[in-house]
């Protein structure tokens, strides 16, 4: 059953127990008390005990802030992640030797993952392999996830992107990702992708699309380093006009 689900077949139980209990009790301070302690329960937990940090870098889009995170909390309380996690910052914070090391010192078995950890250690090996340019190794990886229960069509793909972009193949990167970016949920992933189709456009000498992507991203002004890199395609451009 998935997470989302479970969280709202709890929510339903409680919320039918405390109807339960007012219709037993007709006792309303009663039942704004239990309420109160639950919800107290549920902000300690969140703030003290919980461990979500794969949700919270996509959500608010901030290696940084990711990673001071990771640092503070991951690695008091879920020890045997820190690899992974911190692998998956430093990807964003476009740190590669760094997180190739750390990635190197995680001991998890796949076969114990859930759709988050799945999701990550994937693309944490997708991206290593990119950045060494091993096409070979991007095959290897898409062997193994094939028929998985949580491999999805964006995670799939994302691996044969990069291996259009390792041999240059920037039309087929460009068709790609065209299906690629809507299958996409998070801004994190959302911003890469836009990135790359940016990159295409520029290779396919597509002025006019890849500064409507390049320009639409800049607004965002979203504290990744794909940011540098949209004004570094930006810069090339108008260097090229200029020649």
């Amino acid at each position: 059953m998935r997470k989302g689900v479970k969280v709202y077949l709890f929510q339903v139980l409680v919320l039918a127990s405390l109807v339960v209990l007012y219709d037993v009790t007709k006792s309303l301070p009663l039942l704004i008390g239990i309420i109160v302690l639950i919800s107290a329960g549920y902000i300690i937990y969140g703030l003290y005990f919980k461990i979500r940090p794969l949700p919270y870098l996509e959500k608010i889009v901030n290696p940084d802030v990711y990673m001071e995170y990771i640092e503070n909390k991951v690695k008091k309380r879920a020890l045997l992640y820190y690899p992974l996690y911190k692998a998956y910052g430093l990807i964003y914070q476009n740190k590669m030797e760094e997180a190739i090391a750390v990635y190197s010192e995680s001991t998890l078995e796949t076969r114990d993952f859930d759709e988050d950890l799945f999701r990550v250690n994937t693309l944490v090996e997708a991206h290593i392999y990119y950045y060494q340019k091993d096409k070979q190794a991007l095959v290897d990886l898409e062997k193994r996830i094939e028929g998985h229960k949580h491999r999805t069509f964006a995670l799939g793909q994302t691996i044969v992107l990069f291996r259009h972009l390792i041999a240059e193949e920037y039309y087929k990167a460009k068709e790609l990702l065209l299906l690629l970016i809507p299958e996409y949920k998070t801004r994190l992933h959302i911003v890469e992708m836009e990135y790359y189709l940016a990159l295409c456009y520029v290779q396919l000498n597509n002025e006019t699309d890849a500064l409507a992507v390049i320009n639409f991203m800049l607004e965002k002004r979203y504290p990744l380093f794909y940011t540098q890199k949209f004004k570094e395609l930006k810069e090339e451009l108008t260097e090229n006009e200029e020649a």
